[in-house]
């Protein structure tokens, strides 16, 4: 094949990515690097390796003919662009090579020279998302929707002190922003490394923030009503989970920072794979812990007419909003696990996956999981929860006196009210 009129007609089934990499072998490229005048390749080399290409392209037009899978269209379809590039250039050096004049041979330098930077570009350069652009429209409005998020978030942590939940949420959301960003990015330029860095990086370890601050609550839970309900000892919630979140979050990142390099690709997606996993594994145990939790605080609440809650703590219930805020709680984290399990599948699948390649699964499983999770934990803010003068502090509770015992938490502070030993 000497031009592309022949991949025309499967154009309508490749992804506008490898459509752009298929019209560089007719761009001219700014050269980079200083052209030697001589190649000392042998002729008979240079015969074998035009050869191989042209077997290598027939094969794919003939599979191309019988196929209609877009997966494979497009694996077929980048085969036989990447042979054409090769076949541009070794057909040059092959005539270059049988050249007499050394004044002709000399004017090839240049065109060879050419061949080589688009054979590189072409063949190299791989567009990342499975060669789909993210839609610019809907990425940069995820943009601005976090970027929204991130300033209520900041406006009403130092309001209310939240100032964990602040710190934690508003670097998530800010790495969200960043994150689209990085796709906005991409839809113009779906070769770039850097944005494909920004996005996979950002919008993947975001969550794990997010998660580090809804941890701490699960403690706060706890002291509002008594550490009798509970499984664990109010501190140790945030000790053990955001311990997990620091190693997801760790693995995570490096993992995305692999995960964008050529050499290291497929180790950096089994990083990513184990630090989603390991997030996974803890969101789990700590849904089990949380809804432990409030299933208890719901039976003591029905089941007396004065439930034995901590009085230290009366105030922040009697503003009435904090089972709307335990529900809210609830609901974001099973968001974000769902979007967890969603970015598990997605990885395990490997990087050219229809999860991976097709943005409307990213779009309703990443994306809208995470707004609803945020909508959710800032409508109903902790903040607005406890009020700005909650002065609550986690601690393990221990009763101060004999009275105090039976109504309110353990006498010792090893067992809880009913008798069961802290973990």
């Amino acid at each position: 094949m000497s031009e592309l009129g022949d991949l025309v007609e499967y154009t309508s089934n490749v992804p506008s990515g490898y459509i752009t990499k298929a019209l560089d072998l007719t761009r001219t490229l700014a050269l980079t690097t200083t052209v030697t005048p001589q190649f000392t390749l042998p002729l008979a080399t240079i015969s074998s390796i035009i050869t191989v290409a042209q077997n290598n392209q027939d094969s794919a037009f003939s599979a191309l003919k019988t196929i209609s899978n877009t997966a494979n269209v497009t694996s077929l379809f980048n085969a036989a662009v990447n042979a054409q590039a090769t076949l541009n250039y070794y057909s040059l050096l092959q005539e270059q090579a049988t050249q007499t004049s050394l004044a002709t041979e000399t004017s090839f330098i240049s065109k060879v020279a050419q061949a080589s930077a688009v054979m590189n570009k072409v063949v190299y350069e791989t567009p990342f998302y499975g060669g789909n652009p993210p839609n610019i429209s809907s990425n940069g409005a995820l943009v601005a929707i976090f970027l929204i998020f991130c300033i209520l978030h900041l406006i009403l942590g130092i309001f209310y002190r939240q100032t964990w939940f602040l710190v934690c949420w508003v670097i998530g959301l800010f790495l969200e922003v960043i994150g689209y960003i990085g796709r906005v990015l991409s839809s113009r330029d779906i070769m770039g490394l850097g944005p494909y860095i920004m996005q996979s990086t950002c919008i993947t370890i975001a969550p794990t923030l997010m998660m580090a601050g809804i941890y701490y609550i699960v403690g706060q839970v706890t002291v509002i009503y008594g550490q009798q309900y509970s499984l664990l000892k109010a501190t140790r919630y945030s000790k053990i989970f955001i311990f997990c979140d620091v190693v997801s979050f760790l693995t995570q990142s490096a993992g995305g920072g692999l995960a964008a390099t050529a050499s290291n690709g497929e180790m950096g997606r089994h990083l990513l794979l184990a630090g989603l996993a390991f997030q996974t594994v803890s969101m789990v145990f700590f849904q089990f812990l949380w809804f432990y939790l409030i299933i208890n605080i719901f039976k003591a609440w029905r089941s007396d007419r004065v439930p034995p809650f901590n009085p230290e703590y009366l105030h922040i219930r009697e503003r009435g909003v904090l089972p709307y805020f335990i529900v809210s709680v609830s609901i974001a984290v099973m968001l974000i696990f769902v979007r967890s399990i969603y970015r598990l599948a997605e990885l395990a699948e490997g990087w050219d996956s229809k999860l991976t390649i097709d943005e409307r699964y990213f779009m309703v499983l990443e994306a809208l999981m995470i707004v609803l999770a945020t909508f959710c934990m800032t409508v109903l803010h902790p903040g607005l929860a406890y009020g700005r003068n909650a002065n609550l502090v986690v601690k393990n509770q221990t009763a101060t006196t004999q009275e105090d015992a039976p109504y309110i938490y353990p006498t010792n502070k090893d067992y809880d009210y009913y008798g069961r030993k802290f973990l």
